[in-house]
């Protein structure tokens, strides 16, 4: 008959004093019994459940897999705001979602991809990294930042194996002590966050010679076109080659690593969406039955709008041979509209690249599930900001309209509780990734001297409130000393942003100097950001309100 745990436990007391009392003694030559045999594996497995839990050798903390992806703005095939009416095919990243939680509105702290990628890396705000735009490197600066503790290093000072695969930081000029990257030589990463030296492909763009090109130049798309599908294997290209190197590492990280005990945290960074989209062109056959997208309906700026605003919104597109020659003799970078014709084809290659990236996430994804490794792992996918495709005449990032500040955040734990949610109600920050991954995951917590909070609480209950309001801001478009500040509020259902003067060697707004009309924008009723009402006295007292709050966080 098996024991009662009362009656166990009274049996084990028994036992424990007759071998304490020394009636087991041995005498010269004899073998001692085991006090408890006998009393077969019922008594066995109660003392096993008795042992102490501090006794027990706790299991590995998480591993973490942060998947970045570059432009890819906050659509994917189960959820699209931006373009409704539009299919885009990503199965992996829906998959995602049915098991973790997609951030409806994360607000990302500046719309450009090496201040944006520092801002969650170390959880501190571009003014406090002094990085605004795409150079200089974080570690190369004088400001606090240059002696953070980023995320994955974080992690492997924890004792995690820590390793990287393509663009996860944003590294062009003045490279942080020129790291060692095998099979390239470009100079995209920071050595002090990994445990080996990070792998960044080579070629590592397929694009021409246009004046963006800050890598190895690759041959195909020599014509310097923004977009073009090619006839070749995913491999081919460098996002393909990226996600064959990090499946590979994932196969040999669970040998010498997860089955050693250890944990990893891995950064697999892809290339596309970004300009120029150049991709497989089976990807782009996907689509051939698919109703062509709709284009923007707001191809304009906002009404009574600061040119600071939106100057710049032509920047990066303008620069590719076919859409210089659709522009015709309208060489400016400003907004205006492309040809209906010009702009399906632009969106469809957009949409046709994210699902080229989604297979690759996927490919990722798929070899984590076949080595065991899913239930283990916290899955991050975030684009670095979002992108217009045609909203306000601009195909780019680098505003402070909401399609640029919004970006794509999906977080999936599987200890979570409540998964498979969309989450609107409340913000988050993009700097906040790194305190919730710290929370989750680090047996060390969370690091002191970080600028973000964890939304770990969301994971576990969708309807908690993390934020209120997202900050976020941009440099001014043709104005040297400016800074654009801005604030959404989600009770309010506005954002706000005012345009002010900036010393960038001191990193300090004055917002007693306007430099350019102050924005807001009713998302309740324009969502789209095509009218400015700080201007209308019926918002004066929520203009005040989120002017004070602007000036309470960043002045």
């Amino acid at each position: 008959v098996e024991l009662t745990r009362s009656t166990a436990i009274d049996e084990l007391s028994r036992q424990l004093r007759f071998v304490a009392s020394g009636v087991c003694r041995l005498t010269p030559g004899t073998a001692m019994a085991h006090p408890l045999d006998g009393f077969g594996p019922g008594l066995s497995a109660v003392i096993l459940l008795l042992v102490p839990p501090a006794l027990a050798t706790p299991p590995p903390p998480p591993n973490v897999l942060l998947v970045a992806v570059d432009d890819l703005r906050p659509e994917i095939g189960t959820y699209h705001p931006w373009s409704p009416h539009d299919t885009i095919i990503t199965p992996h990243l829906d998959a995602l979602v049915n098991k973790g939680t997609l951030f409806a509105s994360a607000v990302v702290q500046i719309a450009l991809c090496a201040p944006s990628r520092t801002s969650f890396l170390t959880s501190l705000r571009p003014d406090t990294t002094r990085i605004w735009t795409i150079g200089p490197f974080f570690r190369n600066t004088t400001a606090r930042g240059a002696t953070a503790v980023t995320l994955p290093q974080a992690f492997k000072n924890a004792g995690y194996h820590t390793e990287s695969f393509g663009k996860v930081f944003h590294i062009s000029e003045g490279c942080y002590r020129v790291p060692v990257v095998t099979g390239s030589g470009a100079c995209l990463n920071d050595p002090d966050s990994w445990s080996l030296p990070p792998w960044i492909p080579s070629p590592y763009e397929e694009r021409g010679p246009n004046s963006t090109n800050t890598g190895p130049m690759g041959s195909m798309n020599l014509d310097d076109l923004s977009w073009k599908a090619v006839d070749d294997e995913d491999e081919a290209f460098p996002d393909g080659n990226i996600s064959v190197h990090a499946t590979a590492a994932l196969a040999r990280i669970k040998t010498d690593v997860v089955d050693a005990g250890g944990s990893f945290f891995l950064g697999v960074g892809f290339l596309k969406p970004h300009l120029p989209q150049v991709f497989p062109k089976k990807y782009l056959d996907l689509y051939a039955n698919v109703t062509a997208p709709e284009v923007a309906s707001n191809p304009f700026p906002p009404k009574g709008s600061p040119t600071v605003a939106w100057g710049g919104v032509m920047q990066e597109i303008s620069e590719y041979s076919n859409i210089q020659a659709a522009k015709g003799d309208n060489k400016t970078a400003g907004s205006y509209n492309l040809p209906v014709a010009v702009q399906v084809a632009q969106k469809r290659a957009y949409h046709a690249a994210t699902t080229y990236i989604d297979a690759q996430i996927g490919r990722v994804f798929q070899e984590l599930v076949a080595l065991g490794l899913r239930e283990s792992t916290i899955i991050v996918v975030i684009g670095d900001h979002g992108w217009k495709l045609g909203e306000h005449g601009g195909w780019a990032k680098k505003t402070t309209f909401w399609n640029d500040a919004r970006g794509l955040l999906i977080v999936s734990d599987p200890r979570q509780s409540d998964p498979g949610q969309v989450v609107a109600h409340t913000a988050v920050e993009y700097l906040d990734l790194y305190p919730t991954l710290a929370e989750l995951a680090l047996p060390t917590g969370v690091p002191p001297g970080l600028e973000g909070t964890s939304f770990a609480p969301v994971l576990h209950n969708a309807s908690f409130q993390h934020r209120k309001v997202g900050l976020y801001q941009y440099t001014c478009a043709g104005i040297k000393a400016c800074m654009g500040y801005s604030i959404i509020s989600l009770p309010l259902q506005l954002r706000y942003t005012e345009w002010v003067a900036f010393d960038f060697t001191t990193a300090t707004p004055n917002f007693n100097v306007s430099v350019a009309v102050a924005e807001l924008y009713d998302h309740e009723k324009d969502l789209e950001e095509n009218v400015n009402v700080a201007g209308l006295a019926a918002y004066a007292s929520a203009r005040s309100t989120l002017s004070a709050a602007l000036r309470a966080s960043f002045g």
